[in-house]
Parts: C-alpha cells; structure tokens; sequence
C-alpha cells in the first residue's frame, strides 16, 4: 500500500499575532448547581474523585453506600441511600474552597445490577465580555470537577456560554461554546485561551473570519515524509474533500470503505486530504488504522488534536453542529466550500453535493 501521511507544517494567513486582546477576568460563582456528573472510579474500597481526592468505601449495596471524604471540615463518614446526595466543600489548588456534591445512583437493568457514585461541581466562573462594540455575561465550567478550569474540559463538551441575547441566562444552542473552537462576537472573530491560574480568559482576534457556505478554501501547506510539498493552490481544478477524523471516533472510521468507494468512482477527478486531530497518546492507533484500511490519499496527523488549525476552522464552521466528527468538508474545482457536516447516512450527502458540483 502507497502510504502518505503528511504533516501539517505551514498555514498561510490564518492566525495572525494581532495585539489586540480582550482580557476577562472571572469570579468564582458557587451558587451555580450543575447537572453534569462525572464518574467516581471505585475499584476494591476506594473511590477516586476528579482531582484525585480519595473516599474510602465501607459498605456498598443496591439499598445503600457508606464511605469516609476528605472535607474542608476534616474527614467524615457518610451514608446515602441509593437517589440520595451529599453536599460538601473541599480544599483545591491555591487554597480554594469549592462547593461539591456526592449522588448515589443504582440501576437493573437486563438483570444486571449496578451501583455508581457521581461527582458533581457546584460551581463556574462568570465575567463579562466588554469591548467599544460588545458587552456579554459569560461563563466557563469545569467539565471534569477536578477543580482545574482548563482547555481540555473542552473535550468534554461545550464547557463556554456566552449571553449573546442579554436576556440574564445562558440558553439555547447559540449561547454554548467550547474554548477550542473560534468565535464571532459582534463581527469579529477570536480564539481563546484560558489563564487557569489568573481566572482569566484571553479573548485574540483573529483576522479571518469563521468559514460558511460559499468561502473560498482557506490556503494551507502541507509536505509528505518524502519532502513532497500539498499546496491547496494546486489543489484547484477538481473537487475536494476535506476528512476530519480520530482513532476513536468509531463513525469516522466505519465510513473510510464507503468514502474509498466514492474515490473509486470518480477516478483522477478528485481529491481527498484526509486530517486527524488525535493528541500524541493516539497517534500510532491512527497510523494503524490507515494502514488497516489502505488509506492512500493524503492524510495529516500532527498530534495537536482540537488545536489543529484547519480543524479549528472549519470545526468552527458555520452549518452544522460545531467541533463534532465525523466531519466533511466539500469544496468545488475553485475552491469554493459547498457543504460541511457529517456526510449522511451512507455519505449520500456527499454524493450528492458531488453529483452537483461536476
């Protein structure tokens, strides 16, 4: 099999170090009552918690648990019914106090018994977007309940809201965001970074705005093991398709034979850049599904997973649900972007957009 795994190496005018930041800076709101649960691993007698607090677990059956917790107050001993919760407080980094809860949960099902313990954090921070043009409460959470406000709760999901209607909450599918992908507020379009320590979220603008329907093709490089230079210029003159993918992203990969299908039936007159967006820890997994399934289009796999630019963009893009995979992207013989999403059921979507395109 002819592999090409390229590495992403040079884009061209997409992230500009522009001077102009917008500091916000955050306050604690332990008022808030989340609803996310994060899983308390119990193996043996212990339970380990986000952020590595330990309980010791005495008794646990379908009617009850009972364990001891490292609290702000000291230690102590808890039982609680299955449904039941436990409210606390604990220590974290830099002597914060920070409000938790404990909830008990037991489930049959098929006959399969099963007892779990959930954390949940009880608090986010809260500030307040302000430029010449913009002013928006905003909030970030933290996903994981390690008391850590960080990027990588990003992975869990969309760990940003933003009051973009200034109506006091933060509701709907377009006041929710992760702090990976880009934004647009009032026209202009920023990356964010997270000052976990400082409580400060840096909000950089960025000259290129994010893609929609009917955008050119955002010019990249990209160069082969062999020294081989992709230029997205020389791309033009026939369709492209742009795969986002992951190792463990079943679907992305279930639909390589199906896509394989597509380039057999249009020959020469297609071309297909294939770009995974896994962290270092999985890269040899990709590497060896490529090779399971004789992958031989161009593939780029750097290891910066949600910080891959192009996935930044175009995970960002306008049309479909944001910073999700499978994604595909379809531009036409003049770069001219056609369609974004998850290529339907069978990718019918993409063979349609291509039936229209040729």
């Amino acid at each position: 099999m002819k592999k090409q795994l390229l590495f992403l190496v040079i884009f061209i005018n997409l992230i500009v170090n522009a001077q102009e930041r917008t500091y916000v800076q955050m306050q604690i709101d332990d008022s808030y009552k989340s609803k996310l649960l994060s899983p308390i691993w119990v193996k043996d007698s212990i339970g380990i918690a986000p952020g590595n607090v330990q309980l010791k677990i005495k008794h646990m059956t379908m009617n009850s648990v009972v364990f001891t917790i490292p609290t702000y107050e000291g230690e102590k001993t808890v039982k609680l019914k299955a449904g039941s919760t436990f409210t606390f407080k604990i220590k974290r980094k830099n002597d914060l106090i920070l409000p938790y809860t404990i909830k008990y949960i037991t489930e049959i099902s098929n006959e399969k018994k099963t007892k779990s313990l959930y954390w949940i954090s009880n608090y986010r921070l809260t500030g307040t977007f302000k430029t010449a043009d913009c002013n928006f409460k905003i909030s970030i959470r933290d996903m994981d309940g390690n008391g850590i406000f960080e990027k990588k709760d990003s992975e869990i999901g969309t760990n940003l809201s933003i009051d973009i209607n200034n109506d006091g909450k933060f509701y709907g599918k377009n006041e929710h965001y992760t702090t990976h992908q880009l934004i647009s507020l009032c026209n202009v379009t920023y990356t964010i970074n997270i000052l976990s320590e400082e409580y400060t979220l840096i909000f950089k603008k960025n000259s290129r705005p994010i893609p929609k329907l009917g955008d050119k093709v955002i010019p990249f490089i990209e160069k082969s093991f062999d020294g081989i230079t992709i230029n997205s210029n020389n791309l033009l003159g026939k369709p492209l398709i742009l795969d986002f993918w992951a190792s463990w992203c079943l679907p992305c990969v279930e639909k390589f034979p199906l896509l394989k299908s597509i380039e057999t039936n249009y020959k020469k007159d297609l071309n297909i850049i294939t770009i995974n967006i896994d962290y270092p820890n999985r890269i040899e997994a990709a590497k060896n599904i490529l090779i399971n399934y004789k992958i031989d289009w161009p593939t780029t796999i750097d290891g910066l997973g949600n910080e891959n630019v192009l996935w930044k963009f175009y995970g960002s893009a306008y049309g479909h649900k944001q910073m999700t995979i499978p994604l595909y992207c379809i531009f036409d013989s003049h770069g001219i972007l056609k369609y974004v999403g998850n290529g339907g059921e069978n990718l019918n979507k993409i063979k349609n957009i291509l039936k229209s395109i040729k």
